[in-house]
């Protein structure tokens, strides 16, 4: 059976917190984080601490975020 957007978000949200959601969270964002081949596809640009750091490497400039 096929869960409602707002069904399935109460889902997940319902399960939040649980030893199981925080196990696929915590795999999921270290696997994602630790393979370069998929960064660009969600604007990481990978580790800033050799090159001095996030505020002089353009932490800002991600091109979807929205203008002010």
């Amino acid at each position: 059976q096929r869960l409602s957007a707002g069904n399935r978000l109460e889902a997940v949200k319902a399960a939040e917190g649980s030893d199981f959601f925080e196990a696929v969270r915590s795999t999921t964002a270290w696997t994602l984080y630790s393979n370069p081949q998929v960064w660009p596809l969600f604007g990481y640009e990978g580790s800033s601490l050799e090159h001095g750091g996030y505020l002089e490497r353009g932490f800002d400039d991600i091109g979807w975020l929205p203008k002010d």
